[in-house]
């Protein structure tokens, strides 16, 4: 369900989409293979590069790739916008391939920087604030 081309689904969505599953079953699959990001679910890094695989841009290993994404993924977290100049500046990855990172879960704004996919939502942390807070 949060599969390579999406951007993040909210918990709703998801249990919309896998309605056979109960929750607490679904909310534990999911803490496995995604990350909660403004309140949204996002696939795991881990998942999108796999070991001993190689970006097909730069040929970057997919353990770099992990790390830089999972920082990113994390500065959303903590910051609903980021610079992509700041990144590339403790970055040891191709500035295309933080560009390429930052546009698989945020969109760009001019004059401000990279903005997450989706508009954060406090909905899940609400109901489920003990693995909001694990994430």
């Amino acid at each position: 369900v949060v599969s390579t081309q999406s951007t993040g689904l909210s918990f709703s969505e998801i249990c919309q989409i896998i309605s056979d599953i109960p929750k607490l079953e679904l909310l534990t699959e999911l803490q496995k293979c995604a990350n909660l990001v403004q309140g949204h679910w996002v696939i795991s890094s881990k998942l999108l590069y796999p070991k001993g695989s190689r970006s097909g841009l730069t040929g970057a290993p997919a353990e770099l790739m992990i790390r830089h994404r999972d920082f990113i993924l994390c500065c959303f977290v903590q910051s609903p916008l980021l610079k992509r100049k700041h990144l590339q500046s403790i970055s040891k990855i191709h500035p295309t391939e933080i560009e390429e990172i930052l546009k698989q879960v945020s969109r760009f704004t001019p004059r401000e920087g990279w903005v997450f996919c989706k508009a954060p939502s406090a909905e899940f942390a609400l109901q489920y604030p003990d693995v909001d807070q694990s994430q």
